[in-house]
């Protein structure tokens, strides 16, 4: 048999096989399009079905994902430790402790709540003593770090007239905040829009003289953006305290950006001004949006 004849004998099979498979393809799709439009009120109920099932199952299991990450963090993991009383000539007046965050996400805002017996109840059925500290310290402590701190107390008369600083059964506690951004790392940033930022940010703080503590706080810092996304709206958030323990919160928000992956923003500008001298002050990246 010549190479001639070969090749047109294995041409026919193929393209006998060709022809044959095209033909059980259509057939297929025309067979299955009649039954689709003849039993309709079937089919396209199974599809929507099918459709829905499948987006509610997408939905629920990145739900119960992210919920996952938001239930990783243990607050009872920050503990307080080596808690000592200070002495003053008027009494006990401040608490010294170290923070200890063995969590997985940055602590700050730390207050303490402490309990003890005063000398003067140690003969009564109800010799418990609750006391405070006058505000939080605002720091950021991050995970695996540990700070000695020492935090003035809320007015208390026992301690006041305490001889000394050997408080009988001392406890505290500590009370704070944490920064919910750290518990979406790695592939799980991408659930989170803020956690994809990179961002260094500092406060400054700046006297107006001769207005008595009138006191201008402004932020220094900037910010990459690490997501895949355009960002348009950043807010910044001050928590400033003053000497009688309260905290005002002030925000700063850049709006109408256009900051695309990949690129760095400078997040320097006052964010307001306060009539008196900060005890303590914090500011930090409080939500990013994405442009519309």
């Amino acid at each position: 048999m010549s190479k001639q004849s070969e090749w047109t004998i294995k041409g026919g099979i193929i393209g006998g096989l060709f022809g044959v498979g095209v033909h059980l393809v259509l057939r297929t799709i025309f067979w299955c399009l009649y039954v689709f439009l003849r039993f309709w009120y079937i089919t396209l109920p199974l599809i929507a079905y099918f459709y829905i099932a499948h987006k509610v199952s997408y939905w629920w299991n990145n739900e119960a994902e992210r919920d996952a990450i938001y239930a990783s963090f243990q607050a009872d993991r920050v503990t307080l430790s080596g808690i000592r009383p200070i002495m003053t000539t008027s009494g006990i007046r401040f608490i010294e402790f170290d923070i200890n965050n063995n969590t997985n996400a940055r602590v700050f805002q730390v207050k303490a709540t402490c309990t003890y017996e005063p000398e003067e109840l140690r003969n009564e059925d109800f010799k418990i003593n609750r006391i405070h500290t006058e505000y939080a310290f605002a720091e950021h402590i991050k995970p695996g770090e540990s700070k000695r701190v020492r935090l003035p107390l809320e007015p208390n008369g026992y301690l006041w007239q305490a001889k000394s600083e050997n408080l009988t059964n001392l406890r505290c506690e500590p009370h704070f905040d944490y920064e919910v951004s750290d518990l979406f790392r790695g592939d799980m940033k991408k659930w989170r829009l803020g956690s994809q930022m990179e961002v260094v940010l500092n406060h400054v703080l700046k006297p107006r003289y001769a207005t008595g503590n009138r006191t201008y706080v402004e932020v220094e810092g900037r910010m990459t953006n690490n997501s895949t996304v355009t960002i348009g709206t950043i807010n910044v958030l001050c928590d400033v305290t003053n000497n009688a323990g309260f905290t005002d919160g002030h925000g700063k928000h850049y709006r109408n950006l256009d900051l695309k992956p990949g690129q760095t923003m400078s997040l320097d500008g006052r964010v307001t001004e306060v009539t008196y001298k900060p005890v303590a002050t914090l500011c930090r990246v409080n939500s990013v949006r994405e442009k519309d």
